[in-house]
């Protein structure tokens, strides 16, 4: 778990041109279920901009893993924290179409 927290501060300081991917690629066999939803929960924990949170979601996503009710709550209200209403409203409404109750 040390190497989520480390991988968290990492996603937070990325320039907005750099991709995700290049950090979590190495991880993605461990990124399923409990585990990319503690990785999402400590982006929440770090206060990250909401573009780390989508960036994050978006790779998980297209790299394949399987997104739950979990996953989708845990963006949402981090996008709720971060005060981006909007896009948090966008994500929960991208919940229904993929047919997952956060």
């Amino acid at each position: 778990l040390r190497r989520l927290d480390y991988t968290a501060r990492v996603l937070n300081k990325l320039k907005p041109n750099q991709d995700v991917g290049r950090y979590l690629e190495p991880l993605k066999d461990e990124l399923e279920g409990k585990i990319f939803n503690s990785l999402l929960t400590r982006l929440a924990k770090t206060r990250s901009h909401a573009r780390v949170y989508l960036k994050v979601f978006s790779w998980a996503k297209r790299s394949g893993i399987e997104l739950d009710g979990y996953h989708y709550s845990t963006i949402i209200n981090a996008l709720g924290r971060s005060l981006d209403l909007p896009l948090a409203l966008q994500v929960f409404e991208e919940s229904k179409t993929a047919d997952v109750q956060p």
